[in-house]
């Protein structure tokens, strides 16, 4: 009888390591499975937002390109404007000299220093880099044409 119960204690130790060792297998399988759907799940996710990112890419690509014809047909534009550069700036100052003077075309002014009364025919604005003169060319009721400073114009009439 004791050689049976030496060969029991051994059986049931070595049926607790199979019951152990197949539950072990078993959380591993889970856990591979588990492991192996995960990172298909991550595939696929991946393989769309990658997907959407090529696609914005592509549009991002295509707005450039264009956007880059475009600037280079406004710099070749603007290029050729460059001579001019300094007579557009002294066209600037010109129209902002003009439109700070008292007098118009066409406005009925009494000069001095006879007090004649004569009709402005034209303004003449000399510009330089920052300053300027003006000078009004009238027409007198003689049909004489006098340039004139506006220190000379008295009054003016509509």
């Amino acid at each position: 009888m004791t050689q049976i119960e030496t060969n029991q204690p051994l059986q049931n130790n070595n049926n607790k390591f199979k019951w152990l060792f197949f539950i072990s297998i078993a959380i591993l399988i889970v856990v591979i499975i588990l492991n192996y759907r995960s990172r298909l799940d991550y595939e696929n996710n991946f393989g769309k937002q990658s997907k959407e990112l090529r696609d914005r890419l592509i549009k991002l690509e295509s707005e450039n390109n264009s956007l880059s014809s475009d600037l280079n047909g406004k710099k070749r534009i603007l290029d050729s404007y460059l001579p001019y550069e300094p007579l557009l700036r002294n066209l600037k100052l010109k129209d902002s000299a003009y439109n700070s003077l008292p007098y118009r075309y066409g406005q009925r002014v009494t000069i001095m220093p006879d007090t004649a009364s004569a009709v402005i025919n034209s303004i003449e604005i000399i510009a330089g880099a920052y300053e300027y003169s003006v000078k009004y060319i009238v027409r007198t009721s003689n049909g004489t044409y006098i340039p004139v400073s506006v220190s000379d114009i008295i009054s003016a009439q509509n």
